[in-house]
This record gives C-alpha cells, sequence and structure tokens, in this order.
C-alpha cells in the first residue's frame, strides 16, 4: 500500500492530537499516583 495519497496536513493533526492526549494521559497517571501514594495538594512539610 502506498502512503503517498495521505495527506500532510492529515498527519500533522494526527501526531499533534497524540502530543495532547499523551499528556493529558500523563497527568492523569501522575495525578493517580500522587492520590494512591497521599501526596494532597496544599499541604507542605510544616503540616
Amino acid at each position: 500500500m502506498l502512503m503517498s495519497n495521505i495527506s500532510p496536513w492529515f498527519v500533522m493533526v494526527l501526531g499533534m492530537g497524540t502530543v495532547f492526549v499523551g499528556l493529558v494521559v500523563l497527568i492523569l497517571i501522575t495525578d493517580l499516583m500522587s492520590n494512591l501514594c497521599g501526596v494532597h495538594k496544599g499541604k507542605g512539610v510544616r503540616s
């Protein structure tokens, strides 16, 4: 199958969408892990 018929704009939008979804998933994973480890927002070392 030849890939020369795919528009460069489609490839660019698909790549940017993949990066955006990946960043959102990374943020959700880090938030989930911080909740599982007991790290809460707004609490410092002194509290």
